[in-house]
C-alpha cells in the first residue's frame, strides 16, 4: 500500500510552493525565521490578532510546529514537505486498515475498503498541496485515536484523549473524532469507557472554544450562505449529492468549486436530501435485523461533513476535495462489502470476477491520483482547470492571472484577470480590487497607460476607500492631483500590484 501511494503521488514531488496559502503559510512566514523554540510557544499562547493572521487566521499550534520542524530540518524548500505529505497520509491509511481489522473483521471487504480510501483522489488536494499538511496531521492523529480505542486495552485507552487533542490542535474539523468513537463502541457493542469519554470531550471541546474564539478574533466566520442559515441549508442540497457522487466516481475535481446560494427548494436540494434519507432510512431498516454496516457508512459519511455544511458555521469555502478527508470511508465500506457479498455468491466465477473488479477499481482510481498528482504539480495547469470547470467564482481566474504573472505570461494574465473583473459581480469583492490592481499595473507596465488610468478610475468608483487604488492612479497622472494630467509617471515609477 505505501508502495502504491508512493507511485500514485511520485508527480507532486516536483510540484512547487503555491501562490495560494504556501507563501503565506509557509514561504513568506516571519515565525519560520524565528530564534529556537519561541516561535513554538508563541503558536501555542499567542492569541493576538496579528500573530494568528500570521499564521492562517486560525488557531492549529501543531500544524505550525510541523512547519516549523520541517524548516528548521529541510529548510523552505517543498521537496521534502512533500515526501512528509505522503508519509504521514500512508501511515494514517495502515492505522486505519487495521482499525478497520479490528472493527469489521479481517476479508475483502475491510481489505478493499481500506484501498479506495487510500487511492481515491480526492485526496489530492490534501496531501499534494503543502498548505494542507493540517488535513494529513488530523487525519494521522485521528486515525491514531480510533485504532488505541479499538484495541481497548488499558495503555490504549490512556492514549485516546491525547490523540484526540493533537488532532484537533492540527484541524478544527477534528472535533468530529468523538461521535466517531462512540460509533465505534455502537460496532463493537460495548459500553463507553465513562473516563474516557469524559476526558476526550473535556480537551476536544476546549480545543474548539479556543478555536472559534480565534475565528471570531480574525472574522474567518462569515455570513450564512444565501443570507440565513435555512438558505444554507437549501444550499448545501447539491453539495452533498456532489460530494456523494464524486466519492463514488471523481469527476471534475477542482480546487474551487461554485455553489451557488439557493433561496427556494429545487430539485437538486430535493435529491440531495431525499438520497441521504434514503441511505438512512434503509441502515436503520438492516440496523434492525443485526445488520449496521450501512447506518455506520452513512454515519461516517454524514459526521465528518457536518461542521462544513455551512449551517452550523458559515465557512467562507461552501465546498472542497479536503472536506472529504474522512467522510470518503463511508461509501468506500459500503461498496467494498457489497463486492464481498458478490463474492460469496454461489454462481461460478463469481468469485473471479469480484476480484477482477476490485483490482481494476484500484487501478482505475490510482491513475486518477496520479493524473491529480501532475496537475497539481503546475501551478497555472492547477488554476487553468479550475477556472475552465467554474462559472461563478473570480478565485480561480485570480490565482492562475497571478501564476501566470509569475510565470511572465503577460497576455494570459490580462486575460485571467479581466475574467475576475467580469465574474466579479457575484463573488467576494476583496478578490476582484486585488485583480483591478494588478491588471493596472500589467497595462502600465506594458505601455498602456491609458487603458490602466481607465481601469483604476472605475475601480476607485467601486473602491472609494483603496488607498493603493489611489496612490496607483497618482502615479500614472504624474504625480499630478488635475484629473486630465498625462499618464507619464508609468514609464519611471511601477504602481503597486497585490
Amino acid at each position: 500500500m505505501v508502495a502504491a501511494l508512493a507511485a500514485s503521488y511520485a508527480p507532486s514531488f516536483s510540484a512547487p510552493f503555491l501562490a495560494y496559502d504556501d507563501r503565506w503559510l509557509i514561504v513568506d512566514n516571519p515565525w519560520l525565521r524565528g530564534p529556537g523554540a519561541q516561535s513554538v510557544w508563541h503558536f501555542f499562547v499567542d492569541l493576538s490578532p496579528a500573530t494568528r493572521i500570521q499564521l492562517g487566521a486560525e488557531y492549529l499550534p501543531l500544524r505550525d510546529t510541523l512547519v516549523w520542524l520541517e524548516a528548521r530540518a529541510f529548510g523552505v524548500s517543498p521537496l521534502p514537505m512533500h515526501v512528509v505529505s505522503v508519509l504521514m497520509f500512508a501511515a494514517a491509511v495502515l492505522l486505519l486498515r487495521d482499525t478497520l481489522r479490528r472493527v469489521w473483521g479481517p476479508g475483502l471487504g475491510t481489505e478493499l475498503a481500506s484501498w479506495l480510501f487510500a487511492l481515491h483522489p480526492m485526496h489530492a488536494e490534501s496531501v499534494c498541496w503543502l498548505a494542507g499538511q493540517k488535513d494529513l496531521l488530523a487525519l494521522l492523529f485521528v486515525t491514531a485515536a480510533l485504532h488505541a480505542h479499538a484495541r481497548d486495552t488499558p495503555h490504549s485507552r490512556a492514549w485516546v484523549p491525547v490523540l484526540a487533542v493533537l488532532a484537533c490542535l492540527a484541524k478544527s474539523m477534528a472535533v468530529v473524532v468523538l461521535p466517531l468513537l462512540w460509533l465505534q463502541d455502537v460496532v463493537l457493542q460495548r459500553r463507553p469507557r465513562a473516563w474516557v469519554a469524559s476526558a476526550t470531550t473535556l480537551v476536544v471541546l476546549s480545543c474548539l472554544l479556543v478555536q472559534v474564539h480565534v475565528g471570531r478574533l480574525v472574522g474567518m466566520v462569515g455570513s450564512p450562505l444565501g443570507g440565513s442559515r435555512y438558505h444554507a441549508l437549501i444550499s448545501m442540497g447539491p453539495v452533498w449529492l456532489r460530494y456523494l457522487q464524486q466519492s463514488l466516481w471523481p469527476s471534475g475535481l477542482s480546487i474551487v468549486y461554485d455553489v451557488p446560494p439557493l433561496h427556494a427548494w429545487d430539485l437538486r436540494a430535493l435529491l440531495g436530501y431525499g438520497v441521504l434519507s434514503t441511505w438512512l432510512v434503509i441502515g436503520v431498516l438492516r440496523a434492525r435485523r443485526g445488520a449496521c454496516l450501512v447506518l455506520f457508512s452513512w454515519a461516517w459519511f454524514v459526521v465528518p461533513l457536518a461542521p462544513v455544511a455551512q449551517v452550523l458555521v458559515p465557512l467562507q469555502n461552501a465546498m472542497a476535495d479536503r472536506y472529504l478527508w474522512l467522510s470518503l470511508l463511508g461509501p468506500a465500506l459500503l461498496l467494498a462489502h457489497a463486492l464481498a457479498n458478490a463474492q460469496t455468491s454461489p454462481r461460478r466465477g463469481a468469485s473471479r470476477a469480484t476480484t477482477l473488479v476490485a483490482g481494476a477499481m484500484c487501478v482505475v482510481l490510482a491513475g486518477l491520483t496520479f493524473e491529480r498528482s501532475v496537475v497539481f504539480a503546475d501551478e497555472a495547469l492547477l488554476f487553468t482547470e479550475a477556472t475552465l470547470r467554474t462559472h461563478d467564482s473570480p478565485r480561480a481566474p485570480y490565482q492562475l492571472g497571478m501564476a501566470l504573472l509569475a510565470g511572465d505570461d503577460m497576455r494570459g494574465a490580462e486575460g485571467a484577470f479581466r475574467e475576475v473583473l467580469r465574474r466579479s459581480p457575484r463573488g467576494p469583492v476583496e478578490v476582484a480590487r486585488r485583480a483591478t490592481n494588478n491588471l493596472a499595473k500589467l497595462l502600465a507596465a506594458s505601455g498602456r497607460a491609458v487603458e490602466a488610468e481607465a481601469l483604476l478610475i472605475a475601480g476607485i468608483a467601486r473602491f472609494p476607500h483603496d488607498a493603493k487604488m489611489r496612490r496607483n492612479l497618482h502615479k500614472l497622472r504624474g504625480g499630478s492631483n488635475e484629473a486630465n494630467a498625462p499618464a507619464a509617471g508609468a514609464a519611471n515609477e511601477p504602481l503597486l500590484g497585490e
